[in-house]
């Protein structure tokens, strides 16, 4: 490859030199569209996996939530029965505590 050429160089050179440049902003212009595509193309594998965060983050929510009701209904069985025993309070009682803790995680 030639230098850069000078004002008082021949045209066969200048023309040399604007070939090779011509070149290598096409080399470019192919890399940017390349990358462009490439960053359009993550972007959007990004919106999905967050969608899907999203979603799923949702569903777990909802899971937990029912667990949390089918504790707290548990909870209350557990204490209109240690309310209603005639005996065994001790029993009735450690069943409260896990309820209580199975309900407060």
């Amino acid at each position: 490859m030639s230098k850069k050429p000078k004002k008082k160089d021949d045209a066969q050179k200048m023309l040399e030199y604007t070939y090779r440049d011509s070149g290598q902003e096409y080399l470019m212009r192919q890399k940017m569209l390349r990358a462009i595509v490439i960053a359009i193309v993550l972007g959007i594998a990004l919106t999905v996996f967050i969608a899907l965060y999203v979603a799923e983050t949702k569903r777990v929510q909802e899971t937990y939530r029912a667990q949390y009701d089918k504790c707290l209904v548990d909870v209350l069985a557990d204490i209109h029965s240690y309310q209603n025993a005639d005996g065994d309070f001790d029993l009735r009682y450690r069943m409260l505590v896990a309820d209580v803790s199975a309900a407060n995680s």
